[in-house]
């Protein structure tokens, strides 16, 4: 289905992907095999398409770039998953997402904004296909695990447990809320997983990143940044918002947009 809002194209749908059902929304893209730049949104570890809000739709405009933005599996309106394993990230980095744009036959190089696990699966996207990959903007990204990130998760399942957060959440993913939220939280706060990381697969990566926190935020600290900048072998810059929490995007959008747009400048 597409229609024209204020000026934007936008098109959303379903595409078959290894025997399950990916709901993507294209923005501005009429035909995607004859475009040579696009922008991929990763959304974060408990997020969906209609969580970016009008998110995507700016961005388009303000870069004057197709956009993509989708479910990944088990989230928001794609098809659950049975059971997430420890290696998901690294799944939806290898296979999931390349096979997406196969699937919507896409050839070029993409642009990734990715935030918090969408952030860290745009890293390793990267790292895996580099030749594919144009630039990166990891807003929020995990590639190590902190005391902190931690205890944010901790927070966030007692939130889940005995707050609002549940109820919040099925508004986007419905039925699979359950299996979507305890997949993200146990992998983040499992004891075996405290020893995970992906400073080895930066090491890969080519292209130049953009880094984006803030300095308030309660699932990670500017040390994920220093430890890109150490690894990488493409160029870095960083944006560090000041009393900012884990969403920048939202608490600071006009900041975010302004250093996305000097960034990706060809």
């Amino acid at each position: 289905m597409a229609e024209r809002i204020t000026g934007i194209f936008k098109s959303n749908n379903f595409e078959r992907v290894d025997h399950a059902e990916i709901y993507y929304e294209l923005i501005n893209a009429v035909d995607l095999s004859k475009a040579n730049r696009l922008l991929v949104l990763l959304h974060e570890g408990l997020g969906s398409t209609s969580q970016w809000k009008d998110f995507p739709e700016v961005l388009s405009e303000t870069l004057d770039l197709p956009v993509l933005v989708y479910d990944r599996l088990g989230y928001g309106k794609s098809s659950p998953v049975k059971e997430r394993n420890s290696g998901y990230l690294i799944d939806e980095a290898e296979c999931i997402l390349p096979r997406l744009l196969k699937h919507l036959e896409y050839e070029g190089k993409v642009i990734l904004f990715g935030h918090s696990d969408g952030a860290t699966i745009a890293l390793l996207y990267a790292a895996f296909y580099p030749g594919k990959t144009e630039k990166v903007i990891a807003e929020a990204p995990h590639v190590f695990i902190e005391d902190l990130s931690v205890e944010g998760v901790l927070q966030t399942i007692e939130a889940f447990k005995t707050g609002e957060l549940k109820a919040r959440l099925e508004k986007y993913h419905g039925k699979q809320t359950d299996s979507m939220f305890w997949g993200w939280a146990n992998f983040w706060s499992q004891e075996s997983s405290r020893k995970w990381n992906m400073l080895s697969m930066l090491q890969r990566i080519e292209s130049p990143v953009l880094f984006i926190q803030g300095d308030n935020d309660n699932f990670g600290t500017l040390q994920q940044g220093r430890e890109i900048a150490d690894h990488v072998m493409g160029e870095y810059e960083e944006l560090i918002l000041e009393n900012c929490g884990h969403i920048p995007h939202f608490e600071t959008k006009e900041e975010v947009l302004k250093a996305i747009a000097d960034f990706i400048k060809p």
